[in-house]
């Protein structure tokens, strides 16, 4: 078989697809944790650190995505048999070798950032493991899965927040926003919404007889999601939120309506929309801070801030043609 016949079966155990949203959940951690500690010095240390970090966390999510498909492997061979693992493709052992690599590989380079990066690492690790034991068993794992995508912005905030979390205990000093643990708690648990309502939605919506209530509390979790992410930002500066908020908003319309259907669609549609949760916290950070608060230097981080939730929900919607997001 060609090599690229073989790889993009890869591509799609890995999720390519959703890779972007990965790199733009921690980016948020990072970057409202840095604003608090290192930025004040140049950014000297801040890049190679949060380089690190990001590719930690799409390791982690790599390896969750082949770990899955290894336990998954009977039960796709009945009801998914055009996966590689059940086409011969590859071998299992394979993919738990690579699933075990990149878990370690995931965890090794949240380590050398800081301990308390690899502690959060290590309970993302924890939850993949759970998801993927129970999700074909029962409902409530999708709590769990929501968790992985949630510690991503935690993960990146604990890697530049001491002063970040000085700064939460006394107040943001001369400052109108809300306190940087609080902005953070906000959004990793509008991420665990999100991913929890978006799992529960699909998992209902493809069967047989798809239970009505569940799929109530599916599309209300989903907008709820936005509206947590936003709250902070709104009651400091409507404009601001709303700025961030708008996009987000349009998307969903999209999903409930031109993208409702078939479900495959639906759900690559809500899955490269995970960016624009972070564009609500950027794109109004972004808008709050004056151009003059940061030297030259600095510059790129605040451009940053800008562009990479838009960045990774287009390039991430592209890639959904090279390989399927679910």
């Amino acid at each position: 078989m060609s090599s690229p016949a073989r790889l993009r079966p890869l591509l799609a155990t890995a999720r390519i697809a959703n890779v972007p949203s990965v790199i733009s959940n921690v980016w948020v951690g990072i970057a409202i944790g840095a604003a608090f500690q290192r930025w004040e010095h140049g950014g000297e240390l801040v890049w190679p650190d949060a380089l690190c970090l990001m590719i930690a966390g799409v390791l982690l999510y790599i390896g969750g995505n082949f770990l899955n498909d290894w336990h998954d492997r009977e039960w796709d061979a009945k009801n998914r048999p055009e996966r590689a693992l059940p086409t011969g493709l590859y071998a299992p052992g394979t993919y738990l070798l690579l699933a075990v690599i990149f878990e370690l590989a995931g965890l090794l380079l949240a380590l050398v950032v800081s301990w308390k990066c690899a502690v959060v690492a290590a309970l993302i690790v924890f939850f993949i493991v759970i998801y993927t034991r129970w999700h074909k068993k029962a409902v409530w794992p999708v709590i769990p899965m929501g968790l992985c995508r949630a510690l991503l912005p935690v993960m990146g905030f604990v890697g530049f927040g001491t002063k970040a979390l000085e700064a939460s205990a006394r107040g943001v000093a001369g400052s109108d926003l809300p306190s940087p643990t609080t902005m953070v708690l906000f959004h990793a648990v509008a991420l665990l919404i999100y991913i929890a309502a978006l799992s529960l939605g699909a998992r209902y919506e493809s069967s047989p007889n798809p239970s009505r209530a569940a799929l109530a509390v599916s599309k209300a979790g989903l907008i709820l999601s936005g509206l947590i992410a936003s709250v902070w930002w709104l009651v400091f500066d409507v404009k601001a939120g709303l700025i961030g908020l708008i996009p987000f908003v349009v998307w969903m319309a999209l999903c409930l309506t031109k993208y409702r259907r078939p479900i495959p669609v639906h759900v690559s549609a809500l899955l490269a929309g995970i960016p624009l949760i972070d564009g609500i916290a950027m794109l109004a950070y972004f808008s709050m801070q004056p151009v003059d608060s940061y030297p030259p230097a600095l510059q790129p981080y605040r451009i940053a801030c800008l562009v990479i939730p838009p960045l990774a929900f287009l390039s991430g919607r592209a890639l959904q043609r090279l390989a399927p997001a679910t």
